[in-house]
């Protein structure tokens, strides 16, 4: 995947409206695997609303293959922390290198940060793996429901 010439990375800006629905029908069906995974539809991305997503202060990038949206990335900065908040890939893209290109992006963009952390369904472990093999260390589980891990990590940058 990262020696594919066909592929680009670039922010996006959700004010426009096609963007903001594509972006927002990826992050339905990424979070519908996710949920189906861990045993658990609440997850806040999977009931969130086009508007709500579209009023997000985080910052977006996308990964383009032959210009179709391949996966998006989303983070939020406070202080010298980034926190990955929502990151998916279309199931069509999957296992192809692009999550791990999506955080390398956020790692890129906040080089000058302290930490990269990330959350994930303790039995999501795809997510899990990826997140272990990019180099994030589990840092502590919370119980968000009846039986209902979610895993903490973080990475230490620079």
């Amino acid at each position: 995947m990262a020696g594919d010439a066909t592929w680009v990375m670039r922010p996006l800006d959700l004010r426009d409206a096609a963007l903001a629905r594509e972006v927002w029908v990826m992050q339905q069906g990424a979070y519908a695997q996710e949920a189906a995974l861990i045993d658990f539809w609440d997850i806040p991305p999977l009931v969130e609303s086009l508007e709500a997503l579209r009023a997000s202060d985080e910052q977006f990038w996308g990964c383009f293959v032959a210009g179709e949206l391949a996966g998006v990335v989303a983070s939020e900065r406070v202080g010298d922390e980034v926190e990955v908040t929502r990151m998916m890939v279309q199931a069509t893209y999957a296992r192809r290198g692009i999550g791990r290109a999506l955080l390398a992006q956020v790692a890129q963009v906040h080089q000058d940060a302290r930490r990269l952390l990330v959350a994930t369904g303790t039995r999501n472990l795809p997510a899990v793996r990826l997140y272990e093999g990019f180099g994030f260390v589990e840092v502590s589980r919370e119980e968000v429901a009846p039986e209902v891990w979610l895993t903490h990590f973080a990475m230490v940058l620079g």
